[in-house]
């Protein structure tokens, strides 16, 4: 019976200051929320609680908009969820520091050979260039260096 006799007031009420799309949204949680308040039983003016709860819902709405913060990612292509991101690059900092110390444990001709080949991306050719050994030493310490680094990663992982 409130619904029915109290509908269209609210409705022009919410209308006037939110829009008539907006305005019905409203209502409806106008409504729901004085459905669910123990002072329904006892109004002497349902249309001014109603207009009061939907006064209370549009102050509301208006603080959550005017607190909220604005953001703007780094790149367009970031999404707001990192966690799983935030694993890998623990995993990858772990194996980081693993290598290492497995390259320290290395003979230090075969460390050079793998760290010029790796992380400078140096041919082999350039390799053997550069160090003035044969293309064969230079590819006979990258497999030794692989198969040492590859064992101790599949013990460990």
């Amino acid at each position: 019976m409130l619904y029915r006799e109290e509908r269209r007031p609210l409705l022009a009420y919410l209308t006037s200051k939110v829009g008539k799309e907006q305005a019905k949204d409203v209502a409806q949680e106008v409504f729901l929320r004085a459905a669910a308040s123990p002072q329904l039983a006892e109004l002497g003016n349902p249309g001014g609680f109603l207009r009061r709860i939907a006064r209370n819902l549009l102050i509301d709405a208006a603080r959550r908009r005017n607190c909220r913060i604005r953001t703007q990612p780094l790149f367009e292509d970031s999404d707001a969820c990192r966690d799983p991101e935030q694993e890998e690059r623990i995993h990858a900092q772990e194996t980081a520091h693993l290598l290492e110390k497995l390259l320290a444990g290395l003979p230090e001709r075969t460390a050079r050979i793998f760290a010029m080949n790796r992380f400078e991306q140096k041919s082999y050719r350039q390799i053997h260039a550069e160090l003035g050994i044969a293309l064969q030493t230079v590819d006979y310490h990258m497999m030794k260096a692989l198969a040492l680094l590859r064992a101790e990663l599949n013990d460990r992982y």
